[in-house]
C-alpha cells in the first residue's frame, strides 16, 4: 500500500498540465537562495551530430534560484532551440483544459465519487484549507486525482511556475531561443483523463496527507539536486511500473513506455538536424530501462553524462 501511495504522489513527475484552478496554499514568500544543481543531463550523439537531453523536475522551492554545473551551463548556451514536453506559457493549453475538467449539464463530483473517497478528500482538503464546496463538485473526478498533488506542493512552498521546465522555458524566451514542443496537448489530456470511476476513486483514496507529501517531494526534488538517478527510479518508476493494481501498470505504460516511443522519434529527427537542441523534460522520460537514455543506447548513440 506503502508503494501505491507514494506512486499517486509522484504522479506529478509525469502529468505536466497541472492547474491552480481551484485554488492553492499560502506560500511563504522568501528571497530566493541559489542552489548548485547536478541534476541529470547528457550530451547524445552520432556520426558528428548530437543534442542535449536532461531529465527535471517539473516544480522547484520557491526559496531556491537552481544553477548547473559549467558543462550543463554552457549546452544550454550553445543550443539554438530548446525542446520541452509543452510549452507551458502557450495561453491555447490552459483554454483546453479547462473544457476538460468540468462535468457537463447536471452531472457532479457527487454523481461519481464514493462515500470512502469523499472522506477522504474531505480530510485531505481540510489540510489545504479548502472546502468541498459547490466549486470542486463541478470539476471532474479525473482531474480532480491529479490536482490535488500540486495543490499540496504549493501549500507546502514548492512551486510549478518556478519549476525547473519553466525556468528554461522563461531563460529561452529572454535569450530568444525557438521553443519546440515534443507533444501537444492530447496527448497530455489521455493522461489526465486517464482510468474510470473506480480507479480514480482508488487514486483518490491513496491521496498522502501532507506529512506524507512533504516527504516525498522533498525526496524526489532532493534526488534531482543530487543528481541521485537510482532513487527516482526506485521511487517513481518501480512504484508505478510494479504496482499491484492493473490499472497504475496500464496508467505506466500510457504515460511512460508509449509517451518516450513517441518523443524517441522525435530527439532522433532533432539530432540528425543542423540546429542545436537543448531539451528537457520529466526525469521519468529519461531513467529507467523505457526511458530515452536506454533506448537511445540501444539505437547506437553515444552517451556522455554532463558533471
Amino acid at each position: 500500500m506503502k508503494k501505491i501511495t507514494k506512486a499517486f504522489s509522484l504522479m506529478i513527475s509525469l502529468v505536466i498540465l497541472t492547474t491552480t484552478a481551484y485554488g492553492c496554499g499560502q506560500q511563504v514568500q522568501q528571497k530566493p537562495t541559489e542552489k548548485l544543481a547536478k541534476g541529470i543531463f547528457y550530451k547524445v550523439e552520432k556520426d558528428g551530430k548530437y543534442l542535449y537531453l536532461g531529465g527535471t523536475v517539473h516544480f522547484a522551492k520557491i526559496s531556491d534560484n537552481i544553477k548547473y554545473n559549467d558543462k550543463v551551463e554552457n549546452a544550454y548556451k550553445e543550443a539554438t532551440k530548446l525542446g520541452v514536453e509543452v510549452d507551458l506559457t502557450d495561453p491555447n493549453l490552459s483554454k483546453q483544459r479547462t473544457t476538460d475538467q468540468v462535468y457537463e449539464g447536471n452531472q457532479g463530483l457527487d454523481d461519481h465519487i464514493t462515500p470512502e473517497a469523499k472522506d477522504h478528500l474531505i480530510k485531505v482538503l481540510n489540510e489545504l484549507g479548502l472546502k468541498y464546496d459547490n466549486k470542486l463538485k463541478r470539476y471532474k473526478l479525473s482531474y480532480i486525482a491529479t490536482a490535488i498533488a500540486p495543490l499540496q506542493l504549493s501549500k507546502l512552498g514548492y512551486s510549478f511556475d518556478k519549476g525547473i521546465d519553466m525556468d528554461f522555458i522563461q531563460k529561452a524566451k529572454k535569450d530568444k531561443k525557438d521553443i519546440v514542443s515534443l507533444e501537444d496537448y492530447d496527448i497530455q489530456s489521455k493522461m489526465d483523463k486517464f482510468g474510470d470511476d473506480a480507479y480514480n476513486n482508488y487514486t483518490i483514496s491513496q491521496i498522502p496527507l501532507l506529512d506524507q507529501s512533504k516527504k516525498d517531494a522533498e525526496g524526489e526534488y532532493n534526488a534531482f539536486i543530487d543528481g541521485d538517478i537510482s532513487y527516482l527510479e526506485k521511487d517513481v518508476i518501480d512504484a508505478l511500473k510494479n504496482s499491484e493494481n492493473k490499472q497504475t501498470r496500464d496508467f505506466y505504460n500510457l504515460s511512460i513506455v508509449e509517451r518516450n516511443d513517441a518523443m524517441l522519434k522525435k530527439v532522433e529527427g532533432y539530432i540528425a538536424s543542423d540546429d542545436k537542441y537543448f531539451i528537457v523534460v520529466g526525469a521519468a522520460h529519461i531513467i529507467g530501462q523505457d526511458g530515452l537514455i536506454e533506448k537511445l543506447k540501444a539505437k547506437g548513440y553515444t552517451i556522455t553524462r554532463l558533471e
